[in-house]
């Protein structure tokens, strides 16, 4: 989708960008008395000595599934909405930014 909307609103300078809404993977942090007796779930915080980032589910999650980048140049967003969901499955949610 990325290279059918670059051919048709910038097919010169190619700067529309598809990239995914959510940009951390999350990981689950279990307490005592969620930890299962016949399988542990307990995970070390720092692995490698690197450390694991802890994020708010606010950063995890998102209502878009993908974002569409573009050029602050005049392209006419209706004809580029329509473009994108031509194309797209009927589940998925995006939001257009400028750049």
């Amino acid at each position: 989708m990325q290279k059918r909307l670059n051919d048709y609103f910038d097919p010169v300078e190619r700067r529309i960008e598809i990239v995914k809404a959510v940009l951390f993977d999350g990981v689950y942090l279990y307490t005592e008395a969620e930890d299962d007796q016949w399988r542990t779930k307990t995970q070390w915080l720092y692995v490698d000595s690197l450390p694991m980032y802890l994020y708010t589910e606010a950063e995890l999650n998102s209502d878009y599934d993908f974002i569409v980048k573009i050029p602050n140049t005049g392209i006419n967003q209706l004809q580029l909405r329509a473009e994108i969901e031509y194309y797209m499955l009927q589940s998925k949610n995006y939001r257009i930014d400028l750049i």
